[in-house]
């Protein structure tokens, strides 16, 4: 299981209850501060991984968009775009594909919370969004963060329309949750 977007770990938990020893879960969540909070919170599971790395449609690039300020308290980042602040510590931007052939597997399932930013991580799962040993994918389509343009405003639509190209039943469970199966 892939944990997008992992904040505080709280489905990170329930997937590791969910795998067992028998799986393994991938925390990718980008702030320090968070990725602490998942360790305290799921201690002691030698089948969790919590990475740095966040998902996107590009490798290697630090994060797009984002204007760096030194604070007491680390580094602030300021996406003017979205309107958003958060502190990250040192984090890279890796393709779902490169990932994939680094852990030398495709995850089974996929949760992606990563605020306004699906479509840019789902173009960088590229061939391993159509594999067939990824079977879920759910998605937090996070409305609020999305540009007021037009393309952004269609988001929603073309993830659901990606995912349907690429062989998977979809369902909105509700107006920001995006469920996608595939047999």
């Amino acid at each position: 299981v892939w944990d997008v977007g992992a904040g505080d770990g709280t489905f990170s938990e329930l997937f590791c209850r969910l795998v067992g020893s028998d799986g393994l879960v991938y925390a990718f969540e980008p702030q320090a501060a968070l990725r602490k909070i998942i360790r305290e919170r799921v201690p002691n599971r030698g089948w969790l991984r919590v990475e740095s790395i966040m998902l996107g449609e590009c490798d290697g690039q630090s994060l797009p968009d984002v204007g760096a300020q030194s604070t007491h308290s680390g580094v602030e980042t300021t996406n003017a775009k979205l309107g958003v602040t958060a502190e990250f510590g040192p984090a890279e931007i890796w393709r779902g594909d490169t990932m994939c052939d680094r852990l030398g597997r495709v995850p089974n399932v996929l949760k992606v919370a990563v605020q306004g930013f699906e479509e840019q991580l789902l173009a960088g799962m590229g061939t391993k969004l159509a594999s067939q040993g990824l079977r879920e994918v759910m998605i937090e389509v996070n409305f609020p963060t999305l540009p007021f343009r037009v393309a952004k405003s269609m988001a929603p639509r073309r993830i659901d329309g990606l995912l349907g190209a690429m062989g998977f039943r979809t369902k909105w469970v509700d107006e920001l949750h995006l469920f996608a199966t595939r047999s």
